[in-house]
């Protein structure tokens, strides 16, 4: 066996060094994923629509997201299924916390403040505590917060509708947990197919 050994040294080394890597490979991707924090800047993301076809929550399957979808009458599926001007208006005074900032939502505007350098997920984050706007989605690494689901409207994958975020009336290059809101930026999400 000590023969062995000095005979194969290196080969061994690398073997251990080899497995060492591999352990702490296995745990780094292992380690609970965080909660995604502003960055300082924008980084440009692959994904400019924020959704993962690939990606599906563990509690429901993209045929089971289609069966739970609210049907919306009225829509074809290249056109908004909801009007660009809000019917209703839902808004909150300006708190000294920070700017308040604009979100649409299929026929509801929401208002809100939050503070400087905050991302649209801060936004949308906001809202949800604040109870009167509620979404759903899935944090996916390296790419950000994937939204699956606005006010129990699921993305339905059967029929090719999803939902898109837009800022201005563009579509962002960039995720939900990337884009950092400048004074003035209307948010606006669309449930639309764009396929």
């Amino acid at each position: 066996m000590k023969n062995f050994i000095q005979n194969n040294k290196k080969l061994l080394l690398i073997f251990l060094l080899f497995f060492v890597l591999s352990i702490t490979s296995g745990l780094y991707l292992k380690k609970p994923e965080a909660k995604p924090t502003a960055p300082n800047q924008v980084a440009p993301q692959n994904s400019s629509i924020g959704f993962s076809p690939s990606s599906e929550s563990p509690s429901t399957s993209p045929a089971m997201a289609a069966k739970q979808t609210p049907s919306l009458s009225g829509a074809s599926p290249n056109q908004p299924m909801f009007s660009p001007v809000p019917s209703s208006v839902q808004s909150l005074r300006e708190t000294p916390s920070g700017e308040a900032h604009v979100l649409l939502a299929g026929d509801k505007k929401y208002e809100i403040a939050v503070p400087e350098n905050s991302t649209v997920f801060d936004l949308m984050n906001a809202l949800k505590q604040r109870g009167d706007f509620d979404f759903k989605g899935k944090n996916s690494t390296g790419l950000g917060f994937f939204v699956e689901e606005i006010n129990g409207i699921r993305n339905n994958p059967g029929e090719n509708i999803y939902w898109f975020f837009y800022v201005n009336g563009e579509s962002s290059p960039v995720g939900i947990s990337s884009y950092i809101l400048k004074k003035g930026d209307i948010i606006s999400w669309k449930y639309i197919n764009q396929y």
